[in-house]
């Protein structure tokens, strides 16, 4: 019988090793949002069809795979989580506490761990990370932040993107 994976545990990003391999040390931006959708999703592949003029059937086919991103949404980031996706430091100390925002552009890579509440961890070594600002500003609205990682090729030689597994302890 097969392996049931499901639910969220936790989602934890880290800085990518120095030599291109998965990080070591994951941090939790914040809770993530029950009203948003939290999902690991693949595109359609891509076709590329080769045909010759007396054929109907393609003489050749190249397949290539479609982007894989992680998306979900925070529920209550705070200033240290803002400064760690758009840059910038945290000044002040307690509830006198600030950070600004540059107002450019900011991607990151990191590596990314998704711990369901059963079933296969899935860590992803490397993944360019944008986030936005959803802020719902009616009575009953909240502040979150939506943010959207899309898998990319590791660095480090013979390292596959995404692995399944160990199942949860």
């Amino acid at each position: 019988m097969g392996q049931i994976t499901r639910g969220l545990g936790k989602i934890e990003i880290g800085e990518i090793a120095a030599d291109g391999g998965v990080a070591t040390v994951w941090e939790r931006l914040g809770d993530t949002d029950r009203d948003s959708t939290a999902v690991i999703s693949e595109e359609d592949p891509t076709r590329d069809e080769l045909h010759a003029l007396e054929y109907d059937a393609a003489a050749d086919v190249d397949i290539t795979e479609g982007a894989i991103t992680v998306s979900w949404t925070l529920l209550n980031a705070d200033l240290a989580a803002l400064a760690v996706l758009w840059g910038g430091a945290v000044e002040g100390v307690g509830a006198a506490q600030t950070w600004e925002r540059s107002g450019v552009a900011n991607s990151l890579e990191r590596s990314i761990k998704v711990t369901p509440k059963k079933g296969y961890v899935i860590t992803v070594v490397r993944a360019s990370i944008v986030a936005k600002i959803n802020y719902d500003l009616t009575k009953p609205g909240k502040m979150a932040v939506d943010i959207v990682a899309t898998i990319m090729q590791p660095t480090k030689a013979d390292t596959k993107p995404v692995k399944f597994g160990p199942l949860v302890a």
